[in-house]
Parts: C-alpha cells; sequence; structure tokens
C-alpha cells in the first residue's frame, strides 16, 4: 500500500515536471518565433546617449506591428549569443558606431541591417566585402558630404579659391570625385596622400592653400581627437582655418563644421527601419539630408572670423544647393 501511494506521489511529480518543461519550451519557442528589431550598440554612453535614446523613442512609432524592440549590447555579449538573438526569422536590426556593426555583420546572419554612425568609406567597404555572403547592409553615413564642405567654405570666404586635403589609405580613392566636385565650384584641389603612420600635421606647410581652407576627413586613422587637436596647432600657425564634415570636428579643431544633427538622424533612421522590417526593398546607403552648421567661437576669434553666424552659413549652404539643382 505504501509503496502504491510512493509511486502514485512519483508519477504526480513527474507529470507535474513534465508539464512545467512543456510551457518552458512552449513560451521559449514563442518569444524565438516573435520578430525583433535590435538596436545593436557597444554600451550607451556620454558621446551617444542622446541619440540612442531618441532612436528608442521614435522606434516605438515606426516599428512595424508584431515587431518588439530589443536592444543588443554588443560589447557585453558574445558572437553565440548575439547570433542566437538576432536568427529569428523577420527580424531586423539598427546599428550604432563601426564596433557593434562589425560585430553583428561577422555572425552573418541574414536579418537586414540598417547602419547609423558609421564613415562612408568604411559602410561601403562592408557592403563591397559582406554582399557575397547575402546579406543586406545599407544606412545613413556619419560625416556630412564633401560638396556641403566646399559650399561651407564659400560661405564663409565668397572668393575662395583652393581647399587642401589629406587623403589616407581607404580615402585616396575619393580623390579624383573630390577633385571634379571642387573644379565644378572653380576651386583648386590640393591634396597630399598620407602613410599609414604619417601625422596630418607634419605635412601641412606641403599644401600650397592660399586663403584657403583645410577639409578634415572622416578618417579616424589620420583624423584621430588626438590628430586634430595637433593638426590644429598647425593649422593657426600657418593661418589655414579646418573644416568639418560632423559636430566632433567643430569641438577639437574646425574653425567650422557642416553635420547631421542627431535628432534627425534618430528620425530619418527610424522611418528608414521601419520600412526595412515592413519588407521594403533596401535603398543604397546614403548622407542626411538635414544638416545644421556648428562654429569654434574661440578658434574663430583666434583666425579673425568673429562674425560668422551658424543660421545664416546653413541658409546659404542650401541656397548653393539649389542654384546647382536649378543649373
Amino acid at each position: 500500500m505504501v509503496s502504491t501511494l510512493i509511486k502514485i506521489k512519483y508519477l504526480i511529480i513527474l507529470s507535474i515536471i513534465c508539464l512545467i518543461a512543456t510551457a518552458q519550451l512552449s513560451g521559449s519557442v514563442a518569444a524565438k518565433s516573435t520578430s525583433s528589431l535590435f538596436v545593436a550598440h557597444a554600451g550607451i554612453n556620454e558621446s551617444n546617449r542622446t541619440y540612442i535614446l531618441d532612436l528608442l523613442e521614435r522606434l516605438q512609432k515606426t516599428k512595424p506591428d508584431g515587431h518588439t524592440i530589443k536592444q543588443l549590447n554588443t560589447k557585453e555579449l558574445t558572437l553565440a549569443q548575439i547570433e542566437n538573438e538576432i536568427s529569428v526569422e523577420k527580424s531586423c536590426i539598427i546599428s550604432v558606431g563601426d564596433f557593434a556593426l562589425k560585430k553583428i555583420l561577422t555572425t552573418r546572419q541574414s536579418a537586414p541591417i540598417f547602419s547609423t554612425q558609421v564613415s562612408k568609406t568604411n559602410l561601403d567597404s562592408l557592403i563591397n566585402s559582406y554582399q557575397r555572403f547575402g546579406i543586406s547592409l545599407t544606412g545613413i553615413y556619419q560625416e556630412q558630404p564633401f560638396l556641403r564642405q566646399l559650399f561651407l567654405s564659400k560661405a564663409i570666404s565668397a572668393d575662395i579659391s583652393s581647399v587642401g586635403v589629406f587623403f589616407g589609405n581607404k580615402t585616396r580613392y575619393s580623390q579624383p570625385y573630390y577633385q571634379s566636385l571642387a573644379k565644378k565650384q572653380a576651386i583648386s584641389l590640393q591634396y597630399f596622400i598620407l602613410k599609414h603612420h604619417v601625422s596630418a600635421q607634419n605635412y601641412l606647410e606641403r599644401l600650397p592653400i592660399n586663403g584657403g581652407f583645410l577639409m578634415i576627413l572622416n578618417d579616424e586613422r589620420h583624423y584621430s581627437n588626438n590628430d586634430l587637436q595637433s593638426l590644429l596647432l598647425a593649422s593657426q600657425r600657418k593661418r589655414i582655418p579646418l573644416i568639418g564634415s560632423k559636430l566632433n570636428d567643430s569641438k577639437i579643431a574646425a574653425l567650422a563644421s557642416v553635420y547631421t544633427p542627431v535628432e534627425e538622424l534618430a528620425k530619418q533612421a527610424a522611418e528608414k527601419i521601419g520600412l526595412i522590417c515592413s519588407g521594403s526593398n533596401l535603398p543604397a546607403p546614403t548622407f542626411s539630408n538635414k544638416f545644421k552648421v556648428k562654429v569654434n567661437d574661440n578658434i574663430a576669434k583666434t583666425l579673425g572670423y568673429e562674425s560668422l553666424s551658424e543660421e545664416v552659413l546653413a541658409r546659404q549652404i542650401s541656397t548653393q544647393e539649389q542654384d546647382i539643382t536649378h543649373e
């Protein structure tokens, strides 16, 4: 009798365990089958907090029905963990920065990816490298286009006749294109191709820029924060102002920069990834069509440009764009 009761009790416990396991498995399968919109980043810090929080807020309004927004901190997760997360069918990914994008790409999953905060040079290179694996990748380039840097230069100095550019190993392939853009604006492009470990500031005197500006390219190899600080000192000695394509350029070294505001980037990126997650074809990567101008007042004062208005300069850039559109 006692033995029979023990057996019955054991069977009841076994049945309960089976029911719990079945429920957990069903829940796991359900969670796995839920489509997700992943926001992949390398951690939220002071430099990207505003953008990521704004992006997350906007994604709540633009995400397709049936998609759940999930963050992926690619610095904390292993490749296996990331691969397991993003392998969900009909999911999509928006990435922030080089580190997150490269780690996501390493998993070689099929989920479409929309990149932000990555330079044109790096993003185009990654698209070319991974397209043979069938990976769908596009995005908005981190910097503003070189042509808008030229327009900003002309807005500051209408009679500008030359600008200088230092190309690196990757950016040198853009030299013919940049030269053609400058030529159409009646500007002479003076350039120097830097070797791998060469600092730009050491070669500034080799560029025959008479009354012109030096353009800062979005190339971390030769325009890191330390490089920019050194380049600023050299440019002030030579009285050659720097023109940037990102907000950070003006914070460190540029007289003025044309840049993409984070709120506009978040808005455009959220709209684009929402369409992609809904099944739309991936558009080609592009620059943001929205921009602002930032002037570094301290540098402007040092170089004798004390009356620059950011709003006026931005309007003048827009006017120049409209003029070439109607040509």
